[in-house]
């Protein structure tokens, strides 16, 4: 009876690993994995998921529209594979698209500051928190973290307006844009939920060579926007729209 007991919450715990594994497929782009991105997630306690199916949109502020918009409807939007909701109702933690191919996101949070203050004229580099520690294990063993809040001019599912972006960056690593979005009552526990997110997100140190190759890429492209030169992306979007 013991044996068959212990067999059971064997199978049971198997079950559930494979249920949480499996929720977070969605986060790795395409072909990609855990193992792949070297980007590891677990579900935190106290949470589940607000959707079963498909991705979830973060529309920062709806009414914004950036001026280097390539077109009319063009908003400053967050996509956000999954997302989960504290079993109290306080909090949302918003996960990342995980990509190979995207090992920085150079001026993103910039660019969402100036779309909840619906200004992009303000100087909002003082609202960004650098956080680069000896021991980054507490940080999702990231090299670097910055953290900015922001107010949501529309609360997210009717309920969440005060927002926390965190911006983790790993050497030859995707880079990682996450949010925590709570509700007033939720905000008196902000540092607690954001550890819960950074507590459930964990890079591995191997460095590929693919790795290696993107991290070089993306450093060509920041020398780009330093010096005031659309990126790649833009600037190829752009010629294409004016064919």
């Amino acid at each position: 009876m013991e044996r068959l007991f212990v067999f059971f919450m064997f199978v049971m715990c198997c079950l559930s690993q494979y249920a949480q594994d499996g929720l977070f497929d969605k986060c790795y782009n395409w072909d990609g994995n855990a193992e792949k991105a070297d980007v590891y997630i677990q579900k935190p306690d106290g949470f589940h998921p607000v959707y079963e199916n498909g991705a979830d949109v973060l529309v920062v502020n709806k009414n914004y529209k950036p001026a280097d918009a390539l077109y009319e409807g063009e908003r400053v939007i967050a996509l956000h594979p999954v997302a989960l909701e504290s079993d109290n109702k306080e909090c949302v933690l918003l996960y990342p698209v995980i990509s190979p191919t995207i090992p920085m996101l150079h001026g993103t949070p910039e660019r969402e500051l100036h779309a909840a203050l619906g200004d992009e004229n303000k100087d909002v580099s003082g609202s960004v928190r650098k956080i680069k520690l000896e021991d980054m294990s507490r940080y999702g063993n990231a090299d670097v973290v910055y953290v900015y809040d922001m107010k949501l001019p529309e609360s997210y599912l009717g309920r969440y307006s005060n927002c926390v972006g965190l911006y983790l960056r790993k050497y030859a690593h995707p880079a990682l844009l996450m949010k925590v979005v709570m509700t007033d009552e939720g905000l008196s526990r902000r540092d607690d939920y954001i550890q819960k997110l950074l507590g459930s997100v964990r890079y591995g140190d191997a460095v590929s060579a693919d790795g290696v190759k993107m991290e070089s890429v993306a450093h060509d492209d920041s020398l780009r926007i330093a010096n005031h030169i659309r990126c790649r992306h833009v600037q190829d979007a752009q010629n294409k729209s004016a064919k």
